[in-house]
């Protein structure tokens, strides 16, 4: 990628450092002073959540709503639809 591993980056007024090359948008990272005054950035791993995933007895099958009357959240159709993928396997 690059020829040598040290980039030189400039904080704007803010203290922002912006580099297409080494930040993604909405990544985390961690940051570190070294006593020699270096700075070391180490990025994050997206926390996932535990999301909770209803099978069909869970179901009533005329509404289609959950039995105990919580609501279906994005998170947990997409976790169902990977469990039953990782089933089918």
């Amino acid at each position: 990628m690059w020829d040598s591993s040290t980039m030189t980056l400039t904080a704007d007024i803010k203290g922002r450092l912006c580099s297409r090359e080494l930040f993604t948008p909405r990544a985390s990272f961690t940051a570190e002073k070294q006593e020699d005054g270096a700075i070391v950035l180490r990025k994050l791993a997206p926390v996932q959540e535990e999301v909770e995933v209803l099978t069909l007895k869970d179901v009533d099958p005329n509404t289609l709503l959950p039995k105990d009357g919580s609501r279906i959240l994005p998170e947990s159709i997409v976790a169902a639809i990977r469990a039953d993928r990782d089933g089918k396997r």
